[in-house]
């Protein structure tokens, strides 16, 4: 997981009603535009990649329609420099997608918001715009090496820990390996001690880690693991003790020790 975070775009409130032609560049022609950069002294130029986000949820939505069609606008030093497609409906929106930073300086802050959009009616051309929350980096923070993981996101709001993927990379480098998407968790719990994992099985086929509670065996573990082979919320658990089918993988974390295939939320490859 990697740690560390530009300002413009549309209203930050949640589910605002707008008319259409009032909508935000970014939303209705960003891509028709030519982007903007910032006329500044000169540095290495940057390469990013928006890889996706885990975990944007909307609470204002039934659990059975609380898929988002997502974007993500860049700023930089308060200028628009980069506008993500709109994804398909999904809590784990994936862009994967890669623009070119030329002119920026070394104190400029990156912003990197999600948000989504949902047309109300085509009659009256109504739509709900919702803010997920944002990422601030600065290139201090990644010059050197670059970066390659996740960022947990500010103003996710309820307490939720939403995550942003990102690859940065200078001119003439690749992008540095990043995290294991897959690794091998082995946690036991004891006899008197509960895991303290709470899980969503909305799908029927994944099991997702919908939330790692404070007090449990699977916390004592994230406090003694390195952030990579970390059980987090938005995980998926392949198999438990070698089982793979949604109904046996619960039974087995009846036991006293599990070990579990545990898969990161976002892939790229």
């Amino acid at each position: 997981m990697g740690a560390v975070c530009a300002t413009l775009c549309p209203p930050t409130g949640a589910d605002e009603k707008h008319e259409l032609k009032d909508m935000p560049v970014s939303v209705l022609d960003a891509h028709d535009l030519p982007m903007i950069q910032p006329k500044k002294s000169s540095t290495v130029p940057l390469t990013i990649m928006v890889v996706g986000a885990r975990w944007i949820k909307s609470s204002d939505l039934p659990a059975r329609t609380g898929q988002l069609r997502c974007f993500l606008e860049v700023t930089c030093a308060g200028n628009r420099i980069y506008t993500t497609e709109v994804t398909q409906t999904s809590t784990q929106p994936q862009w994967a997608e890669e623009f070119e930073v030329k002119e920026y300086t070394e104190n400029d802050e990156f912003e990197f918001k999600v948000y989504s959009i949902d047309l109300l009616g085509e009659a009256d051309m109504k739509y709900n715009f919702s803010y997920h929350g944002k990422v601030l980096l600065k290139p201090h923070h990644y010059a050197a090496r670059g970066f390659n993981g996740e960022i947990m996101m500010d103003e996710a709001g309820d307490s939720r820990q939403s995550y942003l993927g990102l690859r940065i990379k200078t001119a003439g480098r690749e992008y540095p390996s990043g995290p294991p998407t897959t690794f091998t968790v082995v946690v036991e719990k004891g006899e008197h001690q509960n895991y303290g994992v709470s899980f969503d099985t909305s799908d029927k086929r994944a099991l997702m880690v919908f939330r790692v509670h404070d007090k449990g065996a699977v916390a004592e573990h994230n406090r003694n693991s390195k952030p990579s082979e970390q059980l987090l919320q938005t995980d998926f658990i392949m198999s438990v003790n070698g089982v793979s089918s949604p109904l046996a993988r619960i039974r087995q974390l009846r036991k006293s020790q599990v070990t579990c295939v545990v898969r990161r939320g976002i892939q790229v490859s």
